[in-house]
């Protein structure tokens, strides 16, 4: 299961922008549920995780989400992910970039730490920077927000359309 998982959580980072808008790229809810119910679709166990995603540079550290920051119209003072078993999917990694300037890819794919940690994964960037997704500080409000499902599904149904055609392709070849 672990190589198929992987496989198909690949190819979901792989076709998620040739579907999903890029302007929405900083909806981490939202993507994280398209992308998990993706996941489900194919059998894998997927979920949303709340998480703090910081970047590590040279110079300076950077954190998105649970800053301790109030509600405003349209914000949540939160991130979050898809994660599997063994895996991760963050599809708004890109705050990164609208908020810091930041150059991140727009779908970061990788493994969870298997080990009890604070910290769920991480990852390097070719800029000698490291990204690091870690679970919410306690006595932080995590509620997410609410997304249409309406929206979530014509997505979710598109890059499974997307998905199925690939593998029926490789499968052929």
């Amino acid at each position: 299961m672990p190589e198929r998982e992987k496989l198909i959580v690949k190819m979901l980072g792989d076709i998620f922008y040739d579907v999903v808008p890029k302007e929405r790229a900083t909806y981490c809810v939202k993507d994280s549920a398209i992308c998990v119910r993706v996941l489900k679709h194919f059998g894998v166990h997927a979920e949303i995780q709340n998480c703090q995603l910081w970047c590590l540079t040279n110079d300076q550290n950077y954190a998105i989400g649970f800053l301790g920051k109030p509600p405003t119209e349209g914000k949540w003072d939160g991130h979050a992910i898809c994660r599997t078993k063994s895996f991760f999917v963050d599809c708004a990694s890109f705050h990164l970039k609208t908020q810091f300037n930041i150059e991140v890819p727009l779908v970061i794919v990788g493994r969870i730490f298997q080990i009890p940690s604070q910290i769920i994964a991480r990852c390097d960037l070719p800029n000698d920077s490291h990204l690091l997704w870690l679970y919410p500080p306690p006595r932080v409000p995590k509620r997410q927000p609410i997304h249409p499902l309406i929206r979530i599904k014509y997505f979710a149904d598109e890059i499974i359309r997307r998905m199925e055609q690939k593998m029926r392709s490789d499968a052929v070849q």
